[in-house]
Order: C-alpha cells, then sequence, then structure tokens
C-alpha cells in the first residue's frame, strides 16, 4: 500500500510509457496519524501525512502552536476524568517524500490532536476522516484560512478521504466539492469523529491530583530549566481541569500556577491563554501575572478604542512590576508602554 501521490506519478510514468497499471490502495493512516492540509501560496494546496510521536526528541519549531493543541488534549481528557499519560507535547513528523514545507499559522492543531490521541491510545484514527481547525488551550476549535484550496488538494491527494472535521462558523465559501464537511465545537466531537475515545486513558485519581497543589507551590521556589517549566506548566493545567467540578478552589490554584510556571518556561502565551480563559483568578499575589493580565485587559481596551481605561490598565501594570527582577520587569514595562 502507498498513499496516492506516489501512486498517481507512478500511473502517469507508466501511461506515458504505454502501460496499463492496476489500483493502487492508498495506506490507511497508522497508530500515531492524521492528516495534515496545508495551504502554500498564492493558491496551493497539499494533503499529507502527519506522525506524531511520544518519544524524546528536540523541540519542535512549532513548538508554541503544538503545544496549545496538546494543551487542548490535555483539558479534553481531564474533563472525562482521564489522565494523559504524557508531560510533553509529541515530536512530530510530516511525511512528504517528494516536498519540503515550512509549515507555519495554528491550523494544524487539529491534526496534531488527533495524531497525538492516536498516540496515545493506541488505536488508529479512520482513515476517511480528515481535519482542519486550530485548537485553543480548552479545547475549543476555531476556524481556518484558505480551507477550498486545502479540501481540492485533499480530494486529488487522498481519495480514500470522504469527510473532513472543520470548527464550527468555519467559512466555507468557495468550496463545492464532494466531500462531506462536518462542524464540530469542540475536540471531543472531533475524536469521537475520528473513531477515537479517551475513555481507554487511565483514570484521574483525585486524591493525588489534589496533592498535586502542595507540589507547585514548592517547585514555584525551586531553580528549574526551561524544559521542567513547561512541564510543571502542562501538569498544572491537567490538574486544573481534573479538578474543576470537584474543588474548584484547588483548580483555580492549580490555574495560576500553569499560568506562572508558562511565564517561568518563556511561554508567555500560554500564560496569557490561561488568564484570559480563567478571568476570576486572584492573581495579585503575583506581580508577573498581574501584570501580564492588565496589558491584556489593556490591549483589549485600545482595541475597543477605550483609550482611558486602557492607560488606567497599563499603570496598574507597570505599578505591578515594582517588586520584579530587573529583566522580567524591563520585558513587561515594554509591553505596557
Amino acid at each position: 500500500a502507498m498513499d496516492h501521490p506516489l501512486a498517481e506519478r507512478l500511473r502517469q510514468t507508466a501511461a506515458d510509457r504505454g502501460l496499463l497499471v492496476a489500483p493502487i490502495v492508498a495506506k490507511p493512516l497508522e497508530v500515531g496519524e492524521s492528516w495534515l492540509l496545508l495551504f502554500e501560496p498564492p493558491n496551493l494546496g497539499h494533503a499529507v501525512r502527519l506522525r506524531a510521536s511520544f518519544s524524546a526528541g528536540k523541540d519542535d519549531p512549532l513548538d508554541a502552536e503544538v503545544r496549545r493543541a496538546f494543551r487542548g488534549l490535555v483539558a479534553t481528557a481531564a474533563r472525562k476524568g482521564r489522565h494523559l499519560d504524557h508531560r510533553a507535547p509529541p515530536t512530530l513528523t510530516i511525511d512528504a517524500p517528494f516536498a519540503h514545507f515550512d509549515v507555519e499559522g495554528s491550523s494544524l492543531g487539529l491534526s496534531v490532536a488527533i495524531a497525538a490521541a492516536s498516540a496515545a491510545t493506541q488505536r488508529a484514527a479512520d482513515s476517511r476522516f480528515a481535519a482542519t481547525a486550530q485548537v485553543h488551550d480548552d479545547g475549543t476549535l476555531a476556524p481556518v484560512e484558505h480551507l477550498p484550496e486545502k479540501l481540492e488538494a485533499l480530494a486529488r491527494a487522498q481519495p480514500q478521504v470522504t469527510s473532513v472535521i472543520v470548527a464550527a462558523h468555519q467559512d466555507l465559501r468557495g468550496y463545492e466539492g464532494p466531500l462531506q464537511i462536518m462542524e464540530w465545537a469542540h475536540l471531543a466531537e472531533a475524536l469521537t469523529t475520528c473513531g477515537l475515545s479517551l475513555e481507554g486513558l487511565p483514570q484521574a485519581n483525585l486524591d493525588a491530583f489534589c496533592a498535586r497543589i502542595a507540589h507547585f507551590r514548592d517547585q514555584n521556589n525551586r531553580a528549574n530549566d526551561i524544559e521542567d517549566w513547561k512541564r510543571l506548566s502542562m501538569e498544572a493545567w491537567e490538574t486544573a481541569k481534573v479538578l474543576a467540578l470537584h474543588d474548584p478552589d484547588a483548580s483555580g490554584a492549580a490555574s495560576v500556577f500553569s499560568a506562572l510556571f508558562a511565564v517561568h518556561g518563556g511561554d508567555p502565551r500560554g500564560a496569557d491563554a490561561v488568564l484570559k480563559r480563567e478571568a476570576k483568578l486572584d492573581v495579585t499575589r503575583y506581580p508577573e501575572l498581574h501584570a501580564r493580565r492588565n496589558i491584556a485587559a489593556a490591549t483589549a481596551a485600545i482595541d475597543a478604542d477605550d483609550l482611558p481605561a486602557a492607560k488606567a490598565l497599563a499603570e496598574e501594570a507597570v505599578q505591578a512590576t515594582e517588586g520584579l527582577s530587573g529583566r522580567d520587569r524591563r520585558e513587561l514595562l515594554g509591553e505596557a508602554y
């Protein structure tokens, strides 16, 4: 079995020589794989395999987007009372033997989450389904751009795919092809559609997750390296979601630590995402988080043309940085001003 682009290339070569080639069956998705839909300017689409592995590897250049999709998967499993037994996002491989792609942007999120779920559960996704959407930290899906070009490429390259999962409210204008489009709002729905269930993952032990809060307090006073801070941020995020319905106070504390550890790990976007989604968290005890929240709120006020509010929030952010060290304070002051 082989992928359709290679089969078509062989078929065309044979036809040029007057030879007949029997139909070639495309290889189905294996464990840890999903279809990845790409766009190449000005108007070219590609459909290739994405492979996720939890074996140790180097940081992926798409680390921020992969981490966000993985957070969404962790949150989805946690809401089901399940524990994803991996401390770091997967390493990715794009299987495109005849081309090189510089992948950027956030539209690969759903493909990453599906491949990671497949690897974690050791079950292959249904090859008849492809998916393209952004995945937020809480598992909600968001629309992508250039969908018509991607779908046309998918229909050519992987004819065994009959349906494509997209985010609810995805703009479908410009596409009139044969693929069935399925709109979902959350990662959980997309995984079920692809034949993947998180119910087989280990059950989350509530007592063990509650005990993590004391561990996080201890770790916050230690000198961890960047990768350890990122791992701790992911653990705290999972803890917050597992405890959300059982112990809201502990869940809130875990969310604070997740944002704080993300800042320590050089992932301010991850911290901002937590603070945005957990708007009621009290972060006044943590100057870096207090400042970041006010900077984000000031930016939103500017977007809403409320300049007096933006100025007040920026000034509060500046005041919050007074207890920070030189480098951290300089970076936040730069954002505040």
